[in-house]
């Protein structure tokens, strides 16, 4: 590589960086912002403390004003709640271009069901650390730092921070363009492995199935196939058991002959 070329790619990696920096301090500016608007509308009292008809308000102006959905606002009133009085070395290191949003972001993320105390110190532990690291090893050492920390204050946090997460199962669908959409579940780490491996176990009776048939498909469209088809699957086969009908339990169970014997065994 020329020596000319290798001084324009320095170039414009130290421009991309500006970009970042400078990305940064809108970000802080703005959570700076939420904060005042929480405060103004909600007391300060914070949305993910309960319903608030001011705070509701609060969540309303912000949307207009910042041509948002509410979700978004909500989600925002309630960063900028946390990163202003809470985690105010990101706070700073945004404000100096020295933390980028997405560590920012992501430092939130991590910290959301945590109590202000552990969140405040997995922020000083980890803080200079993630300061020049990528958002992958950012997670990793996070992750890795708030049980120890919630160890060193109370150890019952843990278990009051995955209780809380718990609380926030739910599942989702949105709207795409050119006819598409997705679904989304967000749940316990147990249950996704657990329905990881019956779904990989429905995937390659499908593929099975596709072979038999003459269908070709890719494995990410049999995938997102089975994914889509399960709850009418499952209702498929809840009606055929409760009507006794053996050969729709049988197309059902497609080529598993143990699992047709079993399923039979269940109609009968």
């Amino acid at each position: 590589i020329s020596a000319e070329r290798a001084a324009t790619q320095r170039d414009v990696l130290a421009r991309a960086a500006s970009v970042e920096a400078q990305e940064a301090k809108v970000f802080a500016a703005k959570m700076r912002l939420r904060a005042e608007i929480d405060q103004l509308w909600n007391g300060g009292r914070g949305l993910d403390e309960g319903p608030q008809v001011n705070g509701y308000f609060g969540v309303i102006e912000l949307a207009g004003t910042a041509r948002i959905g509410q979700a978004r606002a909500t989600s925002q009133l309630i960063n900028g709640t946390r990163l202003v009085p809470v985690l105010t070395r990101t706070l700073a290191g945004l404000e100096a271009g020295e933390i980028y949003v997405e560590t920012a972001r992501l430092l939130l993320e991590l910290t959301r069901n945590c109590s202000d105390e552990v969140a405040a110190e997995v922020e000083r532990r980890v803080i200079e650390a993630i300061r020049c690291i990528s958002t992958t090893d950012a997670r990793r050492l996070i992750e890795q730092t708030i049980p120890e920390v919630e160890a060193d204050v109370d150890p019952e946090l843990t278990d009051k921070r995955l209780d809380a997460a718990a609380q926030g199962a739910h599942v989702w669908t949105q709207d795409l363009p050119d006819g598409m959409g997705q679904i989304g579940c967000h749940t316990d780490l147990l249950s996704v492995r657990r329905w990881s491996a019956d779904f990989d176990e429905l995937v390659r009776a499908q593929v099975l199935a596709d072979r038999q048939a003459g269908i070709i498909r890719t494995m990410d469209q049999t995938r997102a196939l089975v994914f889509a088809q399960l709850p009418s699957r499952l209702l498929a086969l809840v009606t055929a058991i409760q009507r006794g009908d053996i050969d729709q339990l049988l197309t059902l169970a497609q080529i598993d002959p143990e699992l047709a014997d079993q399923l039979e065994h269940l109609a009968a």
